[in-house]
């Protein structure tokens, strides 16, 4: 579980920073880790605030409806989300032969921002690319932070002893959707963290709202990646 493979990074220290929202993994079999916490219910592969419901705090009575339903999983709730918004990082799998993993290295081609309409409403997001503006209230986080930050978790993902298994898909590239840990924390400690892994395959490239026309410069750069790990067979 992608989950899972995140908040272990975030525990060994693989990367800068620490802190991950609480998930709710028990699946029945033990205590709920969010009773008396304000939550979300997130569906499993949603888009934007769609399949996305903020839940009043947990009570104990609260809890057998989550795990009813095996698309859904329940997290602490982080008011970044809806004050500021979720960065999408597109990273994609260059050659490179002095790599460490696998002959291939990260490489970011693009950071958007996105904000939540309306969350709960279903509305759509407003996207564009990311500024260095955006993280003036967020203390040490800079634009060149977030990439550093993203390819130590890509870094990290691909590392694992079963990546080739869980992860394959990442020797092309993904998209990291990363949140920022909540507001009271901005002034002084602002900590980013991944909310999801999103395979490339999987992911809406916003295209015509972060590309110029013809609108395929993050397509072609995936497409590269695939026929450099994929290549045609000239024999």
């Amino acid at each position: 579980m992608d989950i899972r493979a995140l908040d272990h990074i975030a525990a060994a220290g693989k990367t800068k920073y620490t802190y991950r929202p609480l998930t709710c993994l028990c699946f029945g079999e033990n205590a709920c880790s969010l009773i008396g916490k304000e939550t979300v219910q997130k569906q499993s592969h949603s888009w934007g605030s769609r399949h996305v419901k903020r839940v009043p705090v947990i009570s104990e009575h609260a809890i057998e409806p989550f795990r009813l339903r095996s698309q859904s999983f329940h997290q602490e709730y982080v008011d970044s989300f809806d004050e500021w918004g979720e960065l999408r990082v597109f990273i994609v799998a260059v050659e490179d032969p002095t790599a460490v993993t696998r002959g291939r290295r990260g490489e970011v081609i693009k950071v958007a921002i996105s904000t939540p309409k309306g969350i709960n409403r279903g509305d759509d997001i407003y996207i564009r690319e990311a500024r260095e503006q955006d993280f003036l209230q967020m203390g040490q986080i800079t634009l060149k932070g977030v990439e550093d930050y993203a390819l130590s978790v890509y870094d990290a993902l691909r590392s694992q002893e079963d990546s080739l298994k869980r992860y394959e898909s990442l020797e092309i590239g993904i998209r990291l959707d990363i949140g920022i840990s909540p507001k009271s924390s901005w002034a002084c400690s602002a900590q980013l963290f991944i909310n999801e892994i999103t395979r490339w395959y999987d992911a809406s490239f916003f295209s015509t709202r972060l590309c110029n026309s013809p609108y395929d410069q993050i397509c072609q750069r995936y497409t590269e990646a695939i026929n450099s790990y994929f290549p045609a067979n000239t024999g």
